[in-house]
């Protein structure tokens, strides 16, 4: 098998420059780019008057007192301690969650009055569907009636008739 060839008998895939060729080439690269941070941290510039090649400029855009006088504020001293706006930031939350809590109770309350009425209205409801009973019996719910007045005693022994079971021959 013969690999394959470019024009010139090169085998393909191979460069025509050798890695010492590349290693040289890297090593120029190198003390250049040293030698260019070398100058730029000398600033040969600076000894000749240190002229700079542009003129400064106002900051652009509107400053704080700029702002201030257009809309007319008084001076006030600016929000920036941050304690203080962690301090407040908690008390809003605290105040939300304190409202929200008393909403919630609310809303129970009101779910417990709606429930209660639901369940009057049902039982008022099953009343009125409850088929009516029969007038009780007056008879059932008279008193007992008193004992009889006391039977005279039996007969005694002696005394016996002759179709009486309590007299023995």
């Amino acid at each position: 098998m013969s690999p394959r060839l470019r024009r010139g008998g090169e085998r393909a895939g191979t460069s025509s420059w050798s890695w010492p060729v590349w290693l040289m080439l890297g090593f120029c690269f190198g003390i250049g780019y040293g030698l260019t941070q070398r100058l730029i941290e000398l600033r040969p510039g600076e000894g000749l008057g240190g002229r700079q090649s542009f003129g400064v400029k106002a900051f652009p855009g509107t400053g704080l007192e700029g702002l201030r006088r257009s809309h007319r504020a008084e001076t006030r001293s600016l929000r920036a301690d941050l304690d203080a706006l962690e301090q407040e930031r908690l008390k809003q939350k605290e105040s939300q969650e304190l409202e929200r809590r008393q909403a919630e109770l609310e809303r129970r309350d009101q779910e417990e009055i709606e429930r209660r009425e639901r369940e009057n209205e049902r039982l008022r409801l099953e009343e009125i569907q409850r088929p009516p009973q029969p007038a009780p019996d007056p008879a059932l719910d008279a008193p007992p009636p008193e004992p009889l007045e006391a039977l005279p005693p039996p007969p005694s022994a002696g005394q016996g008739t002759v179709g009486d079971p309590t007299v023995q021959p």
